[in-house]
């Protein structure tokens, strides 16, 4: 396609409302939602999306499934069960160096428990507070300030639900009729980089920002006074087991994820399970975060289905032969963990990356170059959880940088992302070349035409 009819046709016009979309979320630093329904909007007139699209959206299972974990989300925070869950880190009077460690594995495990990170920020913020008192050296304050939002963004990776980008991801791959990850699928590609990303960054945070004798001071906090889980403590932890179960094999069933998500928000926002108000249940419903990702959907659905993703691919046939699999999956990794710098929005960055990036270069190089789809677009999707270069790249971070207690300088972003970058690019091509292609893909099927 020559550059006239670029321009002229369907395809320059939905590119176009992309990458101004682009711009205004990435250098203009405008709200995520407006700039998504205004890119809808002039879809919609440009005749790339169709009425029908936008009103079969309350049928979207993904909205479904992200309202009824963000339900379950607010019961289990307002009973205090993620509370003391992280409260058990404190057990023992730990030193610095174990507190942290104890940390990355309680905070991490909220992904499997929250869908938002913003909301897993906030319940760390009195977290913070509390142990500030006990951390008399400003380089250990430091330290956790960064370790508690970091562990937040790199762990929501590991689950279907810890960010609504994955779910774009999922509904990009199923419109071009690829295999994409199930609930279980997802833990099991996702998670092993989740946690090794974050346990990778605590390394570092404790290297780079604390000495030894720092590492080793240890702190003396007493939780004796946590008393005993209650009654209605427990059976939300049985609740969360049983959806988490069903979640990973209700497939076998034929059972989606959504109907679990409903069903357990519907039985935790019960009085008599969940031992809260009805009201308290609903402010789990994020409705500028569905609304937001509703949009996406509808964004790459107008991508793929104006023929705008397949005219990128014919565009870029030729450059992405010449890269080959591998250096196709490193320019991938690449744009993944720098285009924070210039999208603050995670869903925002996958909205853009893949109809418009990730998915023509799959497409466009026959059998992948020994690199599939799905490792391509994991590759993009987690990349895009490392956002620590400034304040205002992601919501959990901006939470930490502007607490006055956590002593954050800009250098100090600034200092970690320099040290985790080069990291996370070796890891996220170790697992593209060799970890993931060597697991199976628990998958649900593909979109019907």
């Amino acid at each position: 396609m020559n550059a006239s009819l670029w321009l002229t046709s369907p395809v320059g016009a939905v590119l176009g409302v992309m990458l101004t979309a682009a711009l205004a979320w990435g250098p203009l630093r405008w709200p995520e939602l407006p700039v998504a329904v205004a890119a809808v909007l002039a879809l919609l007139l440009l005749g790339a999306l169709q009425p029908a699209q936008l009103l079969a959206l309350p049928g979207n299972e993904l909205l479904w499934l992200m309202a009824g974990a963000g339900v379950l989300g607010a019961v289990l925070q307002a009973q205090g069960v993620v509370q003391r869950v992280a409260a058990l880190a404190l057990r023992g009077q730990p030193g610095f160096a174990a507190l942290c460690w104890r940390l990355t594995a309680l905070v991490g495990a909220t992904a499997w428990l929250l869908s938002s990170t913003s909301a897993r920020a906030a319940l760390c913020l009195p977290l913070f507070d509390g142990l500030t008192t006990h951390l008399p050296r400003a380089g250990q304050r430091r330290t956790l300030a960064l370790l508690l939002p970091t562990t937040v963004l790199l762990s929501a990776g590991g689950s279907l639900l810890g960010a609504g980008a994955h779910l774009i991801a999922i509904d990009s791959l199923r419109a071009q009729g690829l295999p994409a990850p199930s609930y279980l699928g997802w833990l099991v590609w996702a998670a092993p980089f989740a946690v090794a990303s974050c346990a990778l960054a605590t390394a570092v945070l404790l290297r780079v920002f604390t000495d030894p004798a720092q590492r080793h001071a240890q702190l003396l906090v007493d939780t004796s006074d946590a008393g005993p889980w209650s009654p209605v403590q427990r059976r939300l932890l049985g609740v969360v087991g049983l959806t988490v179960l069903l979640w990973a094999v209700g497939p076998v069933w034929g059972l989606g994820p959504a109907p679990v998500a409903v069903g357990a928000a519907l039985l935790v926002a019960w009085p008599r399970v969940g031992g809260t108000d009805v009201r308290v249940a609903l402010r789990g419903l994020d409705l500028r975060l569905l609304a937001f990702l509703a949009a996406g959907l509808l964004l790459a659905d107008a991508v793929v289905g104006s023929g705008a993703a397949s005219a990128v691919a014919q565009a870029l046939a030729g450059p992405a032969r010449s890269l080959g699999g591998v250096g196709l999956l490193a320019l991938v990794v690449t744009v993944s963990l720098l285009l924070h710098v210039l999208i603050g929005s995670r869903s925002a960055r996958v909205a853009v990356l893949l109809p418009v990036l990730v998915l023509p270069l799959a497409l466009a190089l026959p059998g992948g170059g020994g690199v599939s789809a799905p490792v391509l677009v994991m590759a993009a999707v987690l990349g895009t959880g490392f956002c620590q270069t400034l304040a205002i790249s992601s919501k959990p971070m901006l939470l930490f940088a502007r607490h006055p207690a956590s002593g954050l300088a800009p250098s100090d972003l600034l200092r970690l992302s320099a040290c985790l970058f080069p990291l996370l690019w070796l890891l996220l091509m170790g697992f593209g070349l060799f970890v993931w292609p060597a697991l199976p893909l628990p998958s649900i099927h593909p979109a019907a035409p």
